[in-house]
């Protein structure tokens, strides 16, 4: 039985950094002993910045690291699925961050993997399911104290995350700005979703753009730690995970539909695509 939680890290850019940092200072009963890095610069941030024990220029050499019980998997996104997977089927238990794939077949992959590795948690990032105040409106929804859900409208600037703020480019802005909000609405609304329609209209009033600001800038939020412990605490045993692969999927399948209709400009059936 593990009584604390030996971690490796895959990708230390800017996102992997400031993740390292989270993990090494402030999540209890999780260590973090070893990286891998693909530049210099990452490996000599492990080596000198982090003084991990382990620090490698490639990630097969950690994948084979039998001191590691878990890896964090902040890689560029089109590297993403296939180092989860190898990941899993090496017997790490695995957290990654949206998106967890560019395109539904590799996100499937990753899930499907997964899911034939029962004993080893694999987790997801969510804000959505790690904000106090979003589970709270979700058991009064599902109670039924707020009646039948119509209409929800967000936009991207409702969650402030680290993967918003330091993640590398996947190329598209509807995986990289929407996902956590494609996340909250597939989450809380019951019901099979049939159609994806981008419509495009001006963000203006009197002629004047409108903007919102977020007027803080943390190194990281409360709801990542919350999910940091609750990664490692899941390994351990004493918690369930609640933060499997099956709402970042759908995310992706959501994201990649409304991408598609805003360069068709047509809408696109979910039952379908």
């Amino acid at each position: 039985m593990l009584y604390q939680v030996k971690a490796g890290i895959i990708g230390l850019d800017k996102l992997g950094m400031i993740y390292a940092g989270l993990i090494k200072d402030h999540v209890k009963d999780l260590s973090l002993i070893a990286a891998a890095g693909r530049t210099q610069k990452e490996l000599l941030y492990a080596k000198n910045d982090l003084s991990l024990e382990y620090v490698y220029g490639d990630e097969k050499a950690l994948l084979e690291n039998h001191d590691v019980d878990a890896l964090f998997v902040f890689s560029e996104a089109r590297f993403k699925a296939n180092l989860a997977i190898q990941a899993i089927d090496a017997g790490k238990h695995v957290f990654l961050v949206n998106p967890i794939a560019l395109n539904l077949d590799d996100a499937v992959a990753v899930q499907k993997t997964a899911s034939s590795h029962p004993s080893q948690t694999v987790m997801c990032a969510s804000p959505v399911k790690s904000f106090p105040i979003l589970l709270k409106l979700k058991s009064f929804i599902d109670s039924g104290q707020l009646g039948k859900i119509h209409f929800i409208h967000t936009d991207s600037s409702f969650f402030q995350s680290m993967k918003k703020e330091y993640a590398s480019s996947s190329g598209s802005r509807y995986l990289d700005k929407l996902l956590d909000e494609l996340e909250l609405f597939n989450w809380i609304y019951d019901g099979e979703l049939s159609e994806a329609l981008v419509e495009t209209s001006g963000n203006s009033r009197d002629g004047k753009k409108q903007s919102i600001e977020l007027e803080t800038k943390l190194m990281f939020s409360y709801p990542e730690y919350l999910q940091m412990h609750h990664f490692t605490q899941s390994i351990l045993g004493k918690e369930k995970n609640s933060l499997k692969t099956n709402l970042a999927v759908d995310a992706v399948r959501l994201a990649l539909a409304f991408e598609k209709s805003d360069v068709l400009n047509t809408s696109v059936d979910l039952r379908t695509s």
